[in-house]
This record gives C-alpha cells, structure tokens and sequence, in this order.
C-alpha cells in the first residue's frame, strides 16, 4: 500500500515535495500517537479503575457517567477478575472445612500443571502452525528479493519510460497494484 501510495505522489508530485509530504505525513503520526489512550483493560490491571473508566468513556464518545461506561467496566471486570463463591464464615462444620481445603488443594493441582507462558520468539518456533506461517512468509519475501524485485521496483519508471512515455506513471502505479 505504502508503494502504491509513493507510485502515485510519484505521479503528480516532484521529488522534493514527496520528500517534505512524507516527512510531514510522519511527524503527524507521531504526534496522533500522543493522543492514543492506554487500554481499559491494561489500566484495570494496574489497578488504575478511574483511568480504565476514562479511557472507556472517550473511546467510546460518552461521558464517564454514563451507563455505557459502567457496563462496559462490569464486563471487563468480570472477564480479568471472574466471579468467586462466598462462603458464609459463621456456621463451619468440619466436613465443610475439608472439603474446601480439598477445593484449594486441587486449584493448587491445577495451577501448577499450567506451563509456564512462553515468549513469543520461543512460541513463533515451538508452536507447528506458527512455525509454517512464518516458514511461508519467509521464502515468499526471499524468493522476491532473489527474484529482483527490489531493482524492478527502483526502475520502475525508467522502465514503462522506455516503453511507452507518454503513459509511464499510469503502468507505474498499475505495476504496485499487482
């Protein structure tokens, strides 16, 4: 996308000004990330409640009052935190208590069997499918390079020039469509 888009400037403006156009274009995507709010969900896990329900609010174009921001808080509560059983502390019968101290100790069975996350790189290798995604994506983009298409798309204009002038940036921005 971003070649067509440089195809097409190519066209219509001189280099120089293409030149100051993405700069421009850069220093304005900068600046709008500035502007980004951090995710309600990542705030409630830093227990930042007043931040998440702001950052709710403005994304989704409401006041922070509004139902909408309180709905939404729920959800995601209970999605991060889910929902625990009470048990009422005043009447404990000993066959109550042992079957929640085995309760517990089957969530502690449970929790240590979860392997350890892994990072990302690690599970890009480990994980079969992400292995062939990634296998795919690689030979793709190295049978281009060995191909040359770097140079055709560098001469891209010289070459439709040569062919025919008069209708050289046309072929040009057609070549970075295909």
């Amino acid at each position: 996308m971003g070649t067509l888009l440089s195809y097409i400037a190519g066209w219509c403006l001189t280099y120089r000004t293409i030149i100051w156009l993405q700069l421009l274009l850069s220093v304005f995507c900068t600046l709008l990330i500035l502007l980004v709010v951090e995710s309600p969900v990542y705030l409630l896990r830093q227990k930042r409640e007043e931040d998440a329900r702001e950052a709710i609010a403005k994304y989704r174009g409401v006041p922070v009052s509004s139902m909408v921001v309180i709905e939404e808080m729920t959800r995601i509560k209970q999605q991060i935190m889910p929902a625990v059983e009470l048990i009422s502390i005043t009447d404990m019968d000993p066959k109550a208590e042992e079957a929640e101290k085995q309760k517990l100790n089957e969530k502690e069975d449970i929790v240590q069997e979860q392997p350890k996350a892994m990072s990302p790189i690690k599970l890009l290798f480990v994980s079969p499918v992400s292995r062939r995604a990634f296998l795919v994506v690689t030979v793709t983009i190295t049978m281009q390079v060995f191909m040359g298409i770097v140079p055709v798309q560098v001469y891209a204009k010289t070459v439709f020039t040569e062919t025919d002038p008069s209708k050289s940036d046309l072929y040009t921005v057609v070549f970075a469509v295909i």
